[in-house]
C-alpha cells in the first residue's frame, strides 16, 4: 500500500500558498488602483478649485466694467426720455405757432383781445369789440376755422362791448 497523504498534504499547502499569494497580489493591486483613483480625484478637485478661483478673479476684474455698462444704460434711458420730451415740446411749440397764426386770421380788425387762456384743449378769449357785429364775426370765424370748434359766446357787456368767448381746439 502506498501512502498518498503526504503528497496530498503538500499539494494542499502549495495551493494554499498560491491562494494567499494571489490574494495578496489582488489586495495590493486593489490598493494601488484605489490610490491612483484617489490621486486622480484629488487632481480633478484641485484643478476645479483653480478654475473656480480664476473665474472669481475674472468676475472681480469685470465687475467695474459691468457697473460702468449699467451706468451707461441708465444714461441712455435718461437721454432717450429727454429726447422724447424735447420732441413733445417741439411739437407743442409748433401747435402754439399755428394756434397764434390761426388766431390772427380769425380775429377781425375791430376786435381787441386782452386775454387768452388755454387749459388742455379749451381756449377762452377775453376782449373788446368796436361793434357787436365784430364780435359776431369773431364767433363765426372761429366756427369756420379748422383749428377751433364749438365757439360759445359766454358773456357780452354793453358799455364797451366786452366779451368772453370759449371754444375748443380741433
Amino acid at each position: 500500500m502506498i501512502n498518498l497523504l503526504p503528497w496530498r498534504e503538500n499539494l494542499r499547502k502549495k495551493r494554499r500558498l498560491q491562494f494567499i499569494i494571489i490574494l495578496l497580489i489582488s489586495l495590493i493591486l486593489t490598493i494601488v488602483i484605489i490610490l491612483i483613483w484617489h490621486l486622480f480625484l484629488v487632481s480633478k478637485i484641485k484643478t476645479q478649485k483653480l478654475d473656480n478661483q480664476y473665474i472669481k478673479q475674472q468676475i472681480a476684474a469685470l465687475q467695474p466694467k459691468f457697473l460702468y455698462i449699467l451706468k451707461l444704460q441708465q444714461q441712455k434711458q435718461q437721454l432717450l426720455k429727454q429726447s422724447k420730451d424735447i420732441k413733445i415740446l417741439q411739437k407743442q411749440d409748433q401747435k402754439t405757432i399755428y394756434l397764434f397764426k390761426e388766431l390772427a386770421n380769425v380775429v377781425p380788425a375791430g376786435v381787441h383781445l386782452s386775454e387768452l387762456n388755454k387749459k388742455n384743449n379749451a381756449i377762452t378769449l377775453i376782449g373788446e369789440g368796436n361793434l357787436r357785429t365784430d364780435i359776431v364775426e369773431l364767433v363765426e370765424n372761429i366756427n369756420q376755422s379748422k383749428w377751433f370748434k364749438n365757439p360759445v359766446l359766454q358773456e357780452m357787456q354793453s358799455p364797451k362791448n366786452k366779451f368772453i368767448v370759449k371754444c375748443q381746439l380741433s
